[in-house]
């Protein structure tokens, strides 16, 4: 996902299949968008932070949904590059878990229906020691219904504080 247009290719002959408007215009600043791919619902989320939305591609009909907005987040050139927003999708629970950090915000979308609708907006804790610094990720384990915000929990399926992190030492990968 580039400059508001999504790319499908053909694996491995690396063959472009398509490109498809995301709806929003072509952006202009650093803020490199995030995807996730929904393929029960043949659907993908992109983050584009310049704008401070969601866009959302149904790619099984090639055409830009609605996209939406993202709470909290600032629109515009405000400096920082790429990862300011992450999306990650639970295909099993039917959720889009999109995080900003710079505001330290999870929110969770059910993603079943026509439209995403917000479920959950979550604060996550602050960093403490070593992980002041490091760049916090999203990840998503479906099997378990859980993700993590760095070192912590959330539960998928509410976006809600599981209230526990991984251990001291322990990463995310």
């Amino acid at each position: 996902a580039w400059d508001s247009t999504l790319s499908v290719f053909e694996l491995p002959s690396r063959r472009l299949v398509a490109t498809m408007a995301i709806g929003l215009a072509a952006g202009t600043t650093d803020r490199l968008p995030d995807l996730a791919v929904d393929f029960s619902r043949g659907r993908a989320f992109v983050s584009c932070p310049e704008f401070a939305k969601c866009a959302v591609v149904d790619f099984h009909n090639g055409r830009a949904l609605d996209p939406f907005e993202l709470p909290g987040v600032t629109g515009g050139d405000t400096g920082g590059g790429p990862n300011q927003v992450e999306v990650a999708v639970s295909e099993s629970a039917g959720r889009l878990l999109v995080y900003c950090g710079a505001l330290r915000r999870l929110t969770a979308y059910d993603i079943t229906g026509s439209t995403p609708r917000l479920i959950a907006d979550s604060q996550t804790p602050p960093p403490s020691g070593s992980e002041r610094h490091a760049w916090k990720v999203l990840f998503v384990d479906a099997a378990r219904d859980r993700a993590f915000v760095g070192p912590d929990l959330f539960d998928v399926r509410t976006g809600r504080s599981l209230g526990t992190r991984i251990g001291r030492g322990q990463k995310v990968f």
